[in-house]
């Protein structure tokens, strides 16, 4: 998860946790704010820097797009200061799916 908070760092902290069978899964605290972020490696490679067109909303799955154009910084709205589950399915690496969970 790079962005979250303004951390664009591929540092541990940033991290998702691999559960199995292609899910991934990050936890953070956010205060209310405008956030953006990517799903990417360290390196950002093509076929791994995923990002989004649309706006990710609480509840609401996306489908990112990983190469190309329209994998830009995906935006979100935090709407209450709490912690957040970003729960990636990856089962299909061409279009991982995100959904956000959130108090």
């Amino acid at each position: 998860m790079r962005g979250l908070n303004t951390d664009w760092s591929a540092s541990a902290p940033t991290r998702m946790s691999y559960l199995g069978s292609g899910v991934y899964k990050y936890s953070i605290q956010l205060a209310a704010s405008a956030q953006q972020f990517k799903v990417a490696d360290a390196g950002w490679t093509d076929g791994t820097n995923c990002g989004a067109t649309a706006p990710v909303a609480v509840g609401a799955p996306l489908t990112l797009k990983c190469a190309g154009p329209g994998n830009d910084n995906i935006a979100f709205t935090v709407p209450s200061a709490g912690f957040y589950d970003f729960s990636l399915n990856a089962t299909t690496t061409t279009a991982p799916v995100l959904t956000v969970s959130g108090p």
